[in-house]
């Protein structure tokens, strides 16, 4: 008595398997831009966020003294400040846009102006990222407005003209 053996066995064939692999690539060629997207708009939300709080803290200690606090060396606090009167943020970090926070006052830095948060940057003056941030800031024009650009690594944003 000869038993015949059946071998059926389940198996996915090759061109199943590249049929898979390109689905899920087209998805993640898709998906891709929008986590970008996404992230961008997250940190450029957050150095907002910063800037209003650098904001109150500047303007909490020229209602306490009368006058805006004086200029510092760059990248560093105003004078008289301390980390502790911007409350959940960190002056002396990179900007959540990356560069260095810095504080401008009664200077050309800032286009004259009496305060004004700026963050000093090596980037393209036409990265339309800073565009972005000034409309959730101000006007969305980076030549008027509180928030401009003042050379091609400086943004400020001008508390006080």
């Amino acid at each position: 008595m000869i038993r015949k053996i059946s071998h059926n066995r389940s198996a996915f064939t090759l061109v199943e398997i590249m049929i898979v692999v390109a689905i899920i690539g087209l998805l993640a060629a898709l998906a891709l831009p929008a986590f970008a997207k996404a992230r961008r708009q997250s940190m450029e939300k957050s150095f907002v966020e910063d800037i209003r709080i650098f904001e109150g803290g500047i303007l909490t200690y020229a209602q306490t003294y009368g006058q805006y606090p004086a200029d510092g060396p760059t990248g560093g606090l105003p004078v008289g400040m301390t980390p502790d009167d911007f409350k959940g943020t960190t002056w002396g970090t990179r900007t959540p846009m990356g560069g260095t926070w810095d504080y401008d006052a009664n200077n050309a830095a800032c286009g004259n102006c009496k305060a004004a948060i700026t963050v000093i940057i090596a980037t393209d003056a036409n990265d339309p990222t800073w565009k972005e941030v000034d409309a959730l800031i101000d006007d969305g024009d980076l030549t008027t407005g509180n928030f401009r650009i003042i050379r091609s690594d400086r943004y400020s944003y001008v508390i006080e003209q």
